[in-house]
């Protein structure tokens, strides 16, 4: 069993790992044998790509992403045998965004079949991205948005990521965060600054 905590090292054993609370990945890591889900979350989310490869991965699992569409680059979560495995996308961070209305994050669950995304729009400070799932590569389409900062306190979006350096060009209030939405601005390395 695998308790909660950051996965730092490489599993090299044949055996069966499984999930007992949360993790984090922050470095790309090896797991030679079967990796079970147990429903927890695999949490690869810190501005940075990298790659977890897995021998076999079954059961449930939770995943959240970093990707960098300006290159069409992901983290990516890659098996030999995934066909035994449900993962379900439910964190998405955009790192930058892309210079194209479409395109493709190739291979980012590899041998894995049964990926569900549970929201498929994500918001950056400009635009709109719509995914799909399809073979193992997230595909998507970017259109404007004037959606910002202050539709995302105010709960009428769920995920935004700041893909540049950001002024709050509006005095006083900027929105009030709702009962139950819970308000978490990944700034990637991004400045966020107001007027005063």
């Amino acid at each position: 069993m695998l308790g909660e905590g950051n996965l730092k090292k490489n599993i090299t054993e044949n055996g069966t790992t499984k999930l007992n609370g949360n993790i984090k990945v922050t470095d790309n890591i090896n797991i030679n044998g079967t990796l079970n889900g147990n429903g927890k979350t695999i949490d690869m989310q810190d501005g940075a790509i990298k790659t977890l490869n897995i021998g076999t991965l079954t059961g449930n699992s939770f995943i959240k992403l970093d990707a960098d569409l300006e290159t069409n680059t992901s983290d990516k979560i890659i098996t030999t045998n995934g066909s035994g495995a449900n993962i379900t996308l439910n964190g998405l961070k955009l790192i930058k965004d892309s210079t194209n209305e479409n395109g493709t994050l190739s291979n980012v669950f590899g041998n894995v079949h049964n990926v569900t995304l549970t929201n498929n729009t994500i918001y950056t400070t400009g635009y709109k991205y719509i995914f799909n799932y399809s073979g193992g590569s997230l595909n998507y389409t970017r259109s404007v948005s004037t959606k910002g900062l202050s539709d995302y306190i105010n709960g009428d979006m769920d995920n935004l990521s700041v893909t540049k350096d950001t002024t709050i060009s509006e005095s006083g209030i900027i929105g009030t965060v709702k009962n139950g939405h819970n308000v978490e601005l990944p700034l990637n390395g991004y400045d966020l600054t107001g007027i005063g």
